[in-house]
C-alpha cells in the first residue's frame, strides 16, 4: 500500500495547548515522522500550517504583537508585529531540506523500531544521482548517543558525515565533520548526517 502522511490536527505529546517554540513539540513531531516513514512506510509527509497568528502548536513561524501569544481578531498583526521561529520549523528542515523526492530509503541495520521509540531513531536515504547518503537521527533522550552506521553495502568518501543539528542550542546548524565510527547525536536533538557515497 502506498500512502502519504499529512501532518497532525492535534499534537497530544506536545505539552498541552498553546504555542511551543522549543524542542518538546519538535521532538514529538520528529518521532511521528520517523514512525510514519520507518514503521508505516509512508511515501511522503507534509505539514499544512507554516505561519500562524493564533496560540496553537500548528505553526512553524508565529506572528504576534509582542504582548501576547496571538489572537484571532481579523486585524490582529495585519500591518505590524513580531515573528518567532519554532524548533519545529528547523526539525522539519532536518527532513525536508535533505530528504528529497526520488531518494531511496535504505535499511538501518540493528534498528528495532519498538525498542527505539524513546531512544535514538534512525532513517536513511540514498541519493543515487548525487551520490549522497542521508541519515536522519532523532534523539528524544536526555543523553547524547554515539552511533556507527553500518556501511556494508557501500563506502563513504573519507568515511565522513557532515551533521546538521537542531536542538535547544542550534537551528539546523552545520557542525564539524564527524567520522562514521564516532557519530555523536546530542541529547534532545534531530540530526541529519550527510555523506558522499563512493561506488
Amino acid at each position: 500500500m502506498h500512502f502519504r502522511k499529512s501532518g497532525e490536527a492535534e499534537i497530544p505529546g506536545g505539552s498541552g495547548g498553546g504555542r511551543d517554540l522549543g524542542m518538546q513539540t519538535a521532538l514529538f513531531v520528529a518521532r511521528l515522522i520517523h514512525n510514519d516513514i520507518a514503521v508505516a512506510n509512508a511515501a511522503s509527509w507534509q505539514w499544512w500550517t507554516s505561519i500562524t497568528r493564533v496560540d496553537y502548536k500548528d505553526g512553524l513561524i508565529y506572528l504576534d504583537d509582542g504582548k501576547s501569544n496571538g489572537g484571532t481578531a481579523p486585524d490582529y498583526v495585519r500591518n505590524d508585529g513580531e515573528f518567532h521561529d519554532s524548533k519545529l520549523l528547523w526539525a522539519l528542515g532536518n527532513y525536508s531540506l535533505f530528504v528529497r523526492p526520488g531518494m531511496q530509503r535504505v535499511d538501518v541495520p540493528n534498528q528495532n523500531e519498538l525498542d527505539k521509540a524513546n531512544d535514538v531513531m534512525l532513517t536513511a536515504y540514498k541519493d543515487i544521482l548525487n551520490k549522497k547518503l542521508i541519515v536522519v537521527a532523532v534523539n528524544c533522550g536526555k543523553e547524547a548517543q554515539k552511533y556507527k552506521f553500518d556501511l556494508s553495502k557501500g563506502t563513504l568518501k573519507n568515511n565522513e558525515f557532515i551533521p546538521y543539528i537542531t536542538s535547544d542550542a542550534s537551528n539546523l546548524k552545520r557542525a564539524e565533520v564527524q567520522k562514521n565510527g564516532n557519530l555523536e547525536i546530542p541529547a534532545r536533538s534531530v540530526v541529519t548526517f550527510v555523506g558522499e557515497l563512493q561506488y
